[in-house]
């Protein structure tokens, strides 16, 4: 995942998993989960990358979540997934894409000029549509939500098969769950534009974004940069062993100059969106079966009615 991190919590504590593997990159070498030992190979890694980050559930109040879910949410026995799109990797690694592609004019709405790229939209190199930054923008929660619903469909798909419940949702003060996990949200030193908010930006140690305070706008860039076409990226010697485009340098150059344009003059990059949000929320948790067999029983199959046994047989004896 290029912007996915999963953070989760149940009765033991919160903890945060992100592999270490960087052969992912190479299809050949991607785990695949046919054989017992795919599987093992793949335990190994949630157990090996899988970080404690306190103990004890999540401390979410009741208050901040919304009234359909407030009686079963981040109860004892249930496990809360929580991913985390980080935005700001998207947002530079979108860029690449876009201008080299299709040659976006990008530009400042607001104040109507280019945005930090006019000199090469005067010599004709940015001859594409016009890009505005409110539209370039536009398009990151979608992209950003599609990983995490995903990701998250694919947890119910596994609760299913285990005979485990699961459901979805967003309707909890997201600010407040991240706040939970120690999330810092950076403030304004000015208030550059009348919507501008504080950007919930990383954790540190944890999750940094791309972008201040972890690291400069040129920074940024010039990882994203290598993560596709350094040595160890997708496109490098290690992943497709690609040659570099020929226009790799003023990508990056009107790249730099772009994001560095909107981070000096509004304050914050994203300027419109948070680098750092929650797309959604998963649960899963043991059924109650005795509810089911009672009003809904045509819902309850055999391996739902299964689970304890085939999970908790220690339980059931």
């Amino acid at each position: 995942s290029l912007t996915l991190h999963l953070f989760f919590s149940n009765d033991e504590g919160v903890f945060y998993y992100k592999t270490d593997r960087t052969d992912e990159i190479i299809p050949k070498k991607r785990v695949r989960s046919k054989t017992l030992e795919d599987k093992k190979e793949i335990l190994e890694d949630y157990k090996k990358n899988t970080t404690k980050l306190k103990d004890g559930r999540i401390g979410i109040s009741r208050d901040v979540i919304g009234s359909a879910f407030e009686s079963m949410v981040n109860l004892p026995g249930t496990t809360l997934f929580i991913p985390i799109a980080d935005t700001t990797r998207e947002y530079i690694n979108l860029l690449f894409t876009g201008l080299a592609q299709f040659r976006w004019q990008l530009w400042d709405e607001v104040k109507n000029q280019p945005a930090g790229v006019g000199k090469w939209i005067d010599d004709g190199f940015l001859n594409g549509n016009r890009m505005t930054i409110t539209q370039y923008e536009s398009m990151l929660p979608w992209l950003c939500n599609l990983e995490a619903g995903m990701a998250m469909q694919n947890l119910s798909l596994a609760a299913t098969a285990m005979g485990l419940g699961s459901f979805m949702m967003h309707t909890i003060d997201l600010p407040t769950v991240m706040r939970s996990l120690n999330m810092h949200f950076e403030q304004l030193e000015r208030e550059p534009f009348p919507q501008a908010t504080v950007n919930p930006v990383g954790i540190d140690g944890i999750l940094e974004g791309y972008c201040p305070p972890y690291r400069t706008v040129e920074e940024a860039v010039e990882e994203i940069a290598a993560k596709k076409w350094g040595s160890e990226g997708i496109y490098g010697k290690k992943g497709y062993d690609l040659p570099k485009p020929k226009i790799y340098e003023s990508i990056v150059e009107i790249t730099k100059s772009y994001c560095s344009y909107v981070y000096e003059t509004y304050g914050r990059i994203p300027k419109y969106h948070d680098a750092m949000f929650i797309p959604i929320l998963a649960q899963i948790h043991h059924l109650d079966t005795g509810f089911y067999e009672k009003f809904f029983p045509e819902y309850l199959d055999e391996i739902d009615k299964a689970h304890m046994s085939t999970w908790h047989s220690e339980r059931t004896k």
